[in-house]
């Protein structure tokens, strides 16, 4: 059996129109450096008006006039300011760590900080990668549970511009990992949740899901499949809207072996968009950290805010990265995935 419990990340870049990041310094400190799964996260905004106020920890909001501005020159050419950097040896301060039961009753337990690194569940490679796995080592009776890690960050977000670079993936028999959002009060799902990479087990097809409707008429403005249409999270197991991928490498194995790539989120007024590209592809605007959506073209999933009030449906999110054993998704569909695989 081949199994794959850990990431690799590179970079996101963040950037929100109408939104607030709320800045909070996090508790240092050194920290042993193992080796296994790496992430790294950006957060950047388009430059505001100058307003005299001192640096440091704010609350940030921008008028619509200024936002509505902001998307029109976007569409020519907007210069986005790096917020947020989730890199490096500093990686691990901007994130809260769930040590709560798993919600979608997976086969873990998350653990804290301290012993996420003392048992190599959380740690940076000999380059200063940084990452996170679940334990897969042991040999453990059926039905027991691993000890994975699960981080949400102590910024919160209400729109954005969200670009991650990640090297590696989990991926195998079982294995359920996700980058996603999700309401920072934590009230599921009134506050909404949006999936940017979510996957389980042989499957090789990403899928994201926000909250709200896909518009059936605006099939022609992204280039994925439409999965579930209806978001409702009481109909189909809480899964959501769904537009899946049309690159068979942008998910578990064949991304990994294609070097690993880059998601990328545009939340703003227009409604959600979501692009991804293999390593070999990463348009050169984001490779020299000045990003330009407009340029993208098609995105691989569009959700439309036309025929949703996405204000009403998405409040402040926070980012959450997460290794997940088994669970309601895949006891869901088990029997319809392809074991030859492991």
């Amino acid at each position: 059996m081949r199994l794959r419990t850990h990431y690799l990340w590179g970079a996101t870049l963040v950037a929100r129109f109408g939104g607030h990041v709320l800045a909070q310094e996090a508790p240092s400190g050194d920290l042993p450096a193992t080796s296994s799964v790496v992430s790294s996260l950006h957060a950047v905004q388009p430059a505001p008006p100058a307003t005299g106020e001192p640096d440091g920890p704010k609350r940030v909001m921008y008028s619509q006039k200024e936002l509505l501005s902001w998307t029109r020159h976007e569409r020519r050419a907007l210069e986005w300011e790096v917020q947020i950097a989730y890199e490096g040896q500093t990686f691990f301060d901007g994130w809260n760590w769930f040590t709560e039961d798993d919600p979608s009753n997976g086969l873990v337990n998350y653990v804290g900080r301290s012993k996420a690194f003392s048992d190599g569940l959380a740690f940076w490679t000999k380059d200063g990668i940084p990452g996170i796995q679940a334990e897969h080592w042991a040999t453990t009776d059926v039905g027991a549970h691993r000890n994975s890690v699960r981080i949400t960050t102590k910024s919160l977000f209400e729109g954005g511009l969200f670009i991650i670079d990640m090297a590696l993936m989990p991926w195998g028999c079982g294995v359920w990992p996700a980058f996603w959002t999700l309401g920072a009060d934590g009230a599921w799902p009134e506050t909404g949740e949006i999936d940017i990479i979510e996957g389980v087990q042989a499957n090789t097809n990403n899928h994201s899901m926000p909250g709200c409707a896909i518009n059936s008429s605006t099939e022609d403005l992204y280039s994925g499949y439409m999965g579930n249409q209806d978001c409702d999270s009481s109909n189909v197991g809480g899964s959501g809207c769904s537009i899946i991928s049309n690159s068979d490498s942008s998910f578990g194995m064949p991304f990994n072996e294609a070097g690993g790539g880059v998601f990328a989120m545009l939340w703003d007024n227009d409604g959600i968009r979501m692009w991804n590209w293999n390593r070999a592809q990463i348009p050169s605007d984001i490779s020299d950290s000045t990003p330009s959506p407009s340029t993208w073209g098609l995105p691989v999933g569009t959700w439309d805010a036309s025929i949703c009030d996405l204000s009403s449906f998405f409040k402040a999110q926070i980012l959450t990265l997460n290794v997940n054993i088994c669970g309601d998704w895949i006891y869901n569909t088990w029997d319809r995935e392809p074991l030859s695989h492991f």
